[in-house]
């Protein structure tokens, strides 16, 4: 053996004792960090409709907190409701969850309302902020209405089991639970800790893990005692995709992208370079997609309602097997902002259909004869991607110098006209038209002939009940609960008010009440 080899002997004997002194010093400060750490809590803030998105996140987060083994999740809820598909996954996922489940209401002034009192009652451990309510669980139609005849009967009576039997497995007053369905009872924090609705009340998150720590509960068919002392929490959001997913699905996102999509497709077949078509094609595959999270909701307006859900199978086989021919269009007369456009959007999202702006004031061109071709390629468009609703915004303005064209523009307005009218009445596209107007006397008579539209529709300033429900929906589109405000008096006070001032008016005073020290 050589003198450098003896030397080295040692010291490599030496480097292997100090590598596992410090491994063993490591592990035992890991195991000591770890043991520190103490049990984890998972916090989901959980606002808004409940919808698919909803689902899907408390499901991905529910099933990641119990693949990391933690102690307990809260949901943080404040929602006025929504789809009922979404919420029966929610319930699920709460029900089946193998990691402890406490649904905590909040913040103050927050609510559970409708679809959030099932996903509350369906929790280990249901609490409440302060100033909070649960309840009003009746199921209504996608308008906001009751739903009427056998159907609606059937609908009231599932919920009733539905709720009857997730208040039995929790252990919760099923008379009360049954009662928020049957009767669309709803109720403060204090009384329903007081009717054993719910298990308490928490001001803050360190209240909500002091009421849980000890207490036992089922998981997963067995007892288990929660353990949280000393508990550190981690709250998870949206993650990325879900986040913008959610944001896009806003109404107007939408509109955005039909009207995208179909500028793309406009932009195709004007100058053909593959480009534009796949991208708009794209964007309207995208908010169809959306769409259909989408609700009808438009405060008022019962008898084009009736009229639109009657057709809602207007464009399906069903409906051809059956005889029925496929509607035409209807024409929306009416003041300024009482919803007209609003209800071609909301004729898009009812039927599920893409949503096309045609606007006519583009379609004039200088050369003669292009106008009309410009009529001819957009209606074109239209048929390509049929089934489909053509919205013709303020037709009246488009076409008020028709009669008198020939003295003015050389004809060119009567000309596009005829076009127009002639497609109307002789299309055979399954293309809806949703025509708005707000002055009848500069339309031509022949539009107005039966024939050209299935109905027309006069859409007047909201009655006493139509601003009622216009006030609860912006109320509730920005959190608020209607309860909180005496809507008898705002009713009074808005009377003459069309739909759209109303909406400003509620903007207006809310940002009057933030400067006078915060919402309400």
């Amino acid at each position: 053996m050589s003198a450098g080899e003896r030397l080295n002997r040692p010291r490599r004997g030496r480097r292997t004792r100090i590598a596992l002194a410090l491994a063993a010093i490591g592990y035992a400060l890991f195991a000591g960090s770890a043991s520190a750490a103490g049990p984890q809590v998972v916090v989901l803030p959980t606002t808004g409709v409940v919808d698919s998105t909803m689902a899907q996140y408390l499901a991905s987060s529910i099933a990641q907190a119990e693949a990391n083994h933690a102690a307990a999740v809260v949901i943080k809820l404040n929602t006025p409701g929504g789809e009922l598909s979404a919420m029966n996954d929610i319930v699920g996922t709460l029900l089946e969850a193998k990691v402890p489940v406490i649904v905590w209401v909040a913040p103050a002034g927050g609510f559970a309302a409708s679809a959030g009192t099932f996903i509350t009652l369906a929790a280990n451990i249901a609490l409440m902020a302060p100033g909070t309510s649960i309840g009003a669980a009746s199921p209504i139609s996608g308008d906001g209405t009751d739903i009427p005849g056998t159907l609606g009967e059937k609908v009231k009576n599932d919920a009733i089991a539905k709720i009857t039997a997730i208040a039995q497995a929790r252990g919760r007053n099923v008379d009360w639970a049954a009662s928020t369905v049957r009767d669309a009872r709803s109720s403060p924090a204090e009384e329903a800790v007081s009717l054993h609705a719910v298990d308490g009340i928490a001001s803050s998150l360190d209240e909500v893990l002091a009421f849980a720590n000890g207490k036992t509960v089922t998981v997963g068919g067995q007892q288990l005692t929660l353990d949280l002392t000393g508990a550190t929490t981690t709250e998870q959001g949206l993650n990325p995709f879900l986040a913008l997913f959610r944001l896009l699905a806003d109404p107007t996102i939408v509109g955005i992208l039909f009207t995208v999509g179909s500028a793309g497709l406009i932009a195709e077949l004007w100058s053909p370079n593959f480009v534009t078509g796949i991208i708009g094609g794209l964007t309207i595959l995208l908010a169809l997609i959306l769409s259909g999270t989408l609700p009808l909701n438009v405060g008022g307006l019962a008898l084009l309602k009736e009229w639109l859900q009657k057709r809602s199978i207007a464009f399906s086989d069903e409906a051809r097997a059956f005889g029925l021919p496929a509607p035409k269009g209807i024409l929306l007369l009416g003041v300024q902002g009482c919803g007209k456009s609003l209800c071609a959007k909301a004729v898009s999202s009812l039927w599920q259909l893409p949503l096309l702006r045609f606007d006519m004031g583009r379609m004039f061109g200088s050369l003669v004869g292009s106008s009309e071709e410009n009529v001819r390629r957009a209606i074109a468009i239209a048929e390509s991607v049929a089934p489909a609703i053509l919205w013709v915004d303020e037709i009246d303005k488009a076409f008020a110098g028709s009669q008198s064209s020939g003295g003015t523009d050389g004809g060119t307005a009567a000309r596009v006209f005829g076009t127009f009218l002639t497609w109307l009445s002789e299309k055979n596209a399954p293309v809806f038209v949703v025509a708005t107007a707000n002055e009848i006397s500069q339309l031509p008579p022949e539009l107005l002939r039966k024939g050209r539209f299935d109905e027309i529709f006069f859409v007047d300033l909201p009655s006493p009940a139509e601003r009622s429900e216009v006030l609860r929906i912006h109320l509730a589109r920005r959190g608020r609960e209607a309860g909180a405000f005496d809507l008898s008096a705002l009713v009074e006070a808005s009377h003459d008010f069309s739909g759209a001032e109303i909406e400003e008016a509620v903007i207006s005073a809310l940002y009057g009440d933030s400067s006078q020290g915060g919402p309400s």
